[in-house]
């Protein structure tokens, strides 16, 4: 599967976009799917993005480049500010499914996957466009991968540890404004600097340095973890970072050092996640982030607050975004047909794998010829629907119904390299309407399971296949599952 990534970042406007991208990319990976990220950006996106695939290239100025390197991708995700409606439109007709990553509604995007994970984006109003998916709510944030599997947090009594973190660039130049008032209020208390590769203020910021504070030069997404869940209140300012410190339970007072940052703020206030210092430029900043701070000494709020973002943000919340976005490319591009005698050996290469045959409830190698016999009897036998699946005209899989009276019992198997992918579910429930549409008197589909086979009877309770008994099937002890048609 052919998945793009396309995006912009750089010193000048900041490197938020790369940021919730990497988790979809780390996403993908886990999937064994490898993505490939296209950067309107400088020399920083390298190193930001070291180790994946990458293409620095001003897509902008060179659109026709960019489809031509693209134009057979099966998943195309878009996250920008720069790219105009004209673009997503090109893009949606030429890739198998288009998913746009927004932060205000800012186009009618065309058909494919929008999603929007800023906090009670859920609860926004405006005209949703047929055939366009939406994913709104804090849930669907993107996180990167060192943010899937937080530890709790402990609490502590008092407050020992103050984080500050602008991100890779702090364009608005907050850090050594913000370090120099919390060193005068707050001289003994810890603090954590971050100090990202863009910075062009470094020195200015080590005049205010002293026994209590810690610069911290370009963390990665780990760093930035250990960072956060040793800190006691964080900072920052009011992109990306306010997810991953809601995810780690870290209290945040929040500074808008950007138009855009605007709804995430608002959206976190409302929800009782952050305090609210005020705009970079606002008369008297320093003092009302003091004023934060001494709200949150209370250990009670900066719990209140733990739980709070604990609740909001979905720490795997990459991982079941991208399992949306394969199903829902599934979903339009895989097919199921009725097998022919051109898929012989397409079957006969997929019923020989090991997987498939260690399953089967005969496990010897199956021959050609005696297959090519077998095969061509079943695709006449009227007792028989023998079923092809199919994505983008590529094999995926087959689908058996051995039919009697008005039941039918199922067999399927899916090739090796799409098993990861959740293809099986959509496989079954397109055969299961097949089924339904060629033979509408079948009320019930029986399937028969060794009982060792974990995954094939999660698959089918995944499908909404029931238990029925344990039973001694062909000579294996099995489980019998049934999926009635009246019931779904």
């Amino acid at each position: 599967m052919k998945v793009v990534l396309i995006t912009e970042g750089s010193r000048t406007i900041g490197f938020g976009h790369i940021t919730r991208l990497t988790g979809i990319y780390q996403a993908f990976e886990e999937k064994g799917i490898m993505p490939k990220f296209y950067v309107n950006g400088d020399d920083t996106t390298n190193s930001l993005l070291s180790g994946k695939s990458v293409e620095i290239i001003n897509w902008i100025e060179n659109e026709s480049s960019l489809f031509e390197k693209i134009k057979d991708a099966d998943i195309a995700v878009v996250d920008s500010y720069l790219a105009n409606l004209e673009f997503y439109k090109k893009l949606s007709e030429m890739v198998g499914l288009l998913v746009s990553m927004d932060d205000n509604i800012r186009l009618p995007y065309p058909n494919g996957v929008v999603v929007n994970g800023t906090f009670e984006s859920e609860n926004w109003q405006f005209n949703k466009i047929e055939g366009v998916a939406y994913l709104f709510g804090s849930q669907y944030m993107p996180l990167r991968k060192a943010f899937w599997n937080i530890p709790e947090k402990k609490i502590c009594d008092t407050v020992q540890v103050l984080m500050i973190t602008f991100g890779g660039e702090d364009f608005r130049n907050m850090t050594p404004k913000v370090l120099k008032g919390l060193n005068e209020a707050y001289p003994n208390i810890r603090k954590k600097v971050i100090i990202g590769s863009a910075f062009n203020h470094v020195k200015e910021i080590e005049e205010y340095t002293n026994e209590n504070v810690e610069l911290i030069f370009s963390p990665d997404a780990d760093d930035m973890k250990k960072i956060m869940l040793e800190s006691d209140i964080a900072i920052t300012a009011g992109g990306q970072t306010l997810y991953e410190l809601a995810c780690c339970g870290v209290p945040a007072i929040a500074v808008q050092v950007a138009d855009n940052q605007k709804n995430n703020i608002v959206g976190a206030l409302k929800l009782g996640v952050i305090e609210f210092a005020g705009e970079w430029d606002d008369e008297g900043l320093i003092f009302k982030i003091i004023s934060n701070v001494n709200v949150l000494m209370s250990k009670e709020e900066r719990e209140k607050k733990y739980k709070i973002g604990k609740s909001l943000v979905v720490n795997n919340s990459s991982k079941k975004d991208v399992e949306v976005f394969i199903e829902i490319f599934g979903e339009k591009s895989i097919l199921v047909r009725t097998a022919s005698a051109n898929d012989v050996m397409s079957v006969l290469e997929l019923s020989n794998e090991n997987e498939v045959r260690s399953n089967s409830f005969n496990s010897e190698p199956i021959s050609v010829e005696n297959h090519k016999i077998w095969f061509a009897k079943k695709i006449q036998d009227y007792h028989t629907v023998f079923l092809i699946a199919e994505i983008n005209n590529d094999f995926l899989g087959q689908i058996r119904f051995e039919i009697e009276n008005n039941k039918a019992v199922v067999g399927v198997s899916v090739r090796k390299n799409y098993r990861r992918y959740g293809f099986g579910k959509i496989i079954m429930k397109k055969s299961l309407d097949f089924l339904k549409k060629s033979r509408p008197n079948i009320i019930s589909v029986f399937a028969y399971i060794k009982e060792d086979n974990i995954p094939s009877i999660k698959y089918f309770q995944s499908c909404k296949f029931l238990p029925v008994q344990e039973i001694l099937f062909n000579g294996f002890k099995s489980w019998e599952y049934i999926y009635k048609y009246d019931e779904q």
